[in-house]
C-alpha cells in the first residue's frame, strides 16, 4: 500500500494557490491543503471566494494535474467567533474537492472553544467538510488532552484531532499519549522532524514552527513510534516551512526534497 502524502500550505506558504498546485504537482506530492484564510496578520489572503478567476485557474491545474486538495484553512475559534462568517471559506472548500478543514483555538475558555468548534462541525458538515481541531503549545488549545476533550465534549461526528508531530513534542508530549485513545478521534497527522533538544522559550517555539522545521528523518523526533500510531492507511500531511533553505534552493525544489525525504524515510521503517 502506498501512503497518501499530502503537504500544507505552511512549507510553501510564499506561492499563491495556482502556484502551489504546479509546484506541488511537479514534486510528486498526491494532495495539498491550501490556506484560503490567514492564520497570523501576515499571510496573504487570496481571491479564492466564489468564482473569481483564480479559483478557475486553481481549478484547472487541479484538473490538469490531477492534483487533489486534501483540506483548506484556517479559523480561529474565539469567544466571539462568527462561524456564519466563514461560509465563503466552505464553499470555497467545496469548490476545490476538500475533505477537511482547519481550526486553532485562539481563546484560552475551553468550554467556548468547545462551543465554538461544535458549531463549526455543524456548519461545515452540509459542505463535505471534517473539522480537525490543531493543538499548539502557545495556542488557547496547547495539548492532545486538551485537543480530545474539545472534540469528545462537541460530540459532533464530523470532527477530529489533528496531531502535528512538532506540536506533539513541544507540548511536552509524545507518541506514548496516544496509547489507549479511540482512533476515530483523530483526522489528520503533520509530519516534520526538529531537533530532540526542545526550544526554551515560546518566542523560539514560534520561530520554529513557522521557519525552521526538517525532513523527516533529518532530525530527533520520534516519528516512526508516532505514525505507528495510526492505521497503515493514515494520511500524512508534510508541514516542513524551512524559509532560509528555501530562499537558497528555492520552493519548487524544497518542495521535491521534502516529498522524496519523506517517502525515502518512509520506506525505510516499512511505513
Amino acid at each position: 500500500m502506498t501512503r497518501l502524502v499530502s503537504v500544507a500550505h505552511l512549507t510553501l506558504i510564499e506561492l499563491d494557490p495556482p502556484e502551489m498546485v504546479a509546484a506541488c504537482a511537479a514534486a510528486g506530492f498526491d494532495r495539498i491543503d491550501l490556506r484560503l484564510k490567514r492564520a497570523t496578520p501576515t499571510d496573504a489572503e487570496y481571491p479564492m471566494f466564489g468564482d473569481t478567476p483564480m479559483m478557475r485557474e486553481t481549478r484547472k491545474r487541479l484538473a490538469d494535474t490531477g492534483l487533489q486538495v486534501a483540506g483548506v484553512e484556517i479559523i480561529r475559534l474565539r469567544t466571539d467567533t462568527d462561524i456564519d462568517s466563514f461560509l465563503p471559506l466552505f464553499e470555497a472548500g467545496q469548490r476545490l474537492g476538500a475533505t477537511r478543514l482547519k481550526v486553532v483555538a485562539d481563546d484560552a475558555d475551553e468550554a467556548a472553544v468547545t462551543a465554538r468548534f461544535a458549531e463549526t462541525c455543524e456548519k461545515a458538515a452540509p459542505f463535505g467538510l471534517a473539522v480537525d481541531i490543531e493543538f499548539l503549545p502557545w495556542s488557547g488549545v496547547r495539548t492532545v488532552a486538551q485537543a480530545v476533550r474539545v472534540v469528545t465534549r462537541a460530540g459532533q461526528p464530523n470532527g477530529h484531532v489533528l496531531v502535528d508531530a512538532l506540536h506533539l513534542d513541544r507540548s511536552g508530549g509524545g507518541p506514548g499519549d496516544l496509547a489507549g485513545l479511540d482512533r476515530h478521534l483523530f483526522g489528520y497527522l503533520d509530519l516534520c522532524d526538529a531537533p530532540a533538544a526542545r526550544p526554551t522559550t515560546t518566542e523560539a517555539i514560534i520561530q520554529e514552527a513557522r521557519a525552521e522545521r526538517m525532513i523527516p528523518g533529518t532530525g530527533g523526533l520520534p516519528l516512526a513510534e508516532l505514525i505507528r500510531c495510526f492505521p497503515a492507511d493514515f494520511p500524512v500531511c508534510l508541514e516542513i516551512p524551512m524559509k532560509a533553505v528555501a530562499r537558497e534552493i528555492g520552493l519548487w525544489e524544497h518542495a521535491r526534497r521534502c516529498v522524496d525525504g519523506t517517502r525515502r524515510f518512509l520506506a525505510a521503517n516499512g511505513l
